[in-house]
């Protein structure tokens, strides 16, 4: 839970969708001021509302206990400041958002309207509006207070990109060679490199380590069949492996084909989840990242053949496999524009971030909510800013 700028940005996207549909009704009290401007607790509470289902749904575990819960609470709380600081200077540096920015956008929203939310089939136009207007009765607020909302999220989106093109600045060569050299490293899991390069070289590099893992290690897509199975338990070990039998036997014998039997059989729950679309059972594998006995089948069966029953401490399996690709070599001139494209990621970002920061320094921010249990946790956050590699270092003592 730091305050790294793409979780404000993300942020400002929550309140576009989430303020955007907040209750109309307004209660005098305020949690916080901005330069004066309130923030309304009623604000406040229906936000906190929405990111507490979040993490419910699915981390529920992160909020129960009272640290985080205030923490989370404090976060969202500086984040609807850092909102309404933006769009302060917005205001104050005349950012113009045009009326077919704002139909365009309204728009957009209207379309996570366009489909039944029970089936996830597509709505007509009649329809997507209708469930659009249903959700606006049902949050009582008018469409024109609705467009207001929208506006002022788009008018501090614009500030942000304005300033991105002006103080962002492209990657120099060297770091972007620097940054391939990591990369190398981690994906050899060279210990001494990985050492040297320190933790803000080797944050910077894991990401795309582990992207282009996968991209290139030796892997295989599977088709497959999951049956639950409780490790040590012979029984259900036994009536799985039976189960599975039976449907290797319907395909192989071309009763059904195996794309239709996961959907029928699986019970793998991300898969249900999925079952209106044909194929999504389908799994990709790395080698080296699955049981012994799973794996030899994934790399050693014959293209289009069943498995028979792997059993593994998950369950049992039924696999076939549909492609399989050999390892891949990575060379500099391969990814160059990919790691261009993610320092410059890294600089647009870098430069929202000071913004913001430099708008927070000036302001005068009147916080009404006391924070007590997370207090000792905040100085931590200046941690971000100490250099914790040597050259940084070495510079910091120059300055000394």
């Amino acid at each position: 839970m730091n305050k790294k700028l793409n979780k404000i940005i993300i942020s400002i996207i929550c309140l576009l969708m989430v303020g955007i549909f907040a209750d109309a009704k307004i209660f005098n009290s305020t949690i916080a001021t901005v330069n004066g401007k309130p923030i309304l607790s009623s604000d406040y509470e229906k936000l906190m509302t929405s990111v507490l289902k979040e993490y419910n749904s699915q981390s529920a575990e992160v909020v129960k206990d009272p640290k985080n819960r205030q923490f989370v609470e404090y976060q969202v709380l500086m984040e609807m400041v850092t909102e309404e600081l933006l769009y302060q200077q917005a205001q104050a540096e005349k950012v113009i958002v045009k009326d077919s920015e704002l139909t365009k956008a309204v728009d957009q929203i209207k379309q996570t309207f366009a489909f039944d939310q029970k089936t996830g089939k597509p709505l007509s136009a009649k329809k997507t509006e209708a469930a659009f207007k249903s959700e606006l009765k049902k949050e009582a607020i008018s469409y024109k207070e609705f467009q207001k909302r929208v506006k002022r999220q788009l008018t501090t989106k614009k500030l942000i990109d304005q300033v991105i093109a002006r103080d962002s600045k492209p990657p120099k060569e060297k770091d972007i060679k620097q940054l391939y050299a990591d990369i190398k490293n981690v994906m050899a899991q060279d210990t001494v490199a990985i050492e040297k390069m320190g933790e803000v070289r080797l944050q910077r590099a894991l990401p795309l380590a582990n992207k282009l893992h996968q991209l290139t290690a030796e892997n295989a897509k599977l088709g497959h069949i999951f049956l639950k199975a409780e490790k040590g338990n012979d029984k259900e070990t036994k009536a799985a492996i039976k189960k599975a039998t039976d449907i290797r036997n319907q395909i192989v014998t071309g009763r059904i084909t195996f794309t239709d039997a996961a959907l029928k059989y699986t019970e793998d729950v991300n898969a249900q989840k999925l079952s209106d679309r044909p194929g999504n059972t389908d799994i990709l594998v790395l080698k080296g990242t699955m049981p012994k006995d799973f794996e030899k089948q994934a790399f050693s069966l014959p293209l289009g053949k069943v498995s028979t029953p792997i059993k593994t401490d998950f369950g049992v399996h039924l696999i076939t496999v549909k492609e399989r690709k050999a390892k891949q070599d990575i060379t500099y001139d391969m990814i160059e524009p990919e790691l261009n494209k993610y320092l410059s990621a890294m600089n647009m970002q870098k430069a929202a971030e000071d913004y913001v920061k430099n708008l927070h320094a000036k302001a005068t921010i009147d916080i009404k909510k006391k924070f007590d249990l997370i207090e000792a946790k905040k100085p931590e956050e200046k941690k971000d800013e100490e250099p914790k590699d040597e050259k940084s270092k070495e510079k910091k003592g120059e300055k000394k």
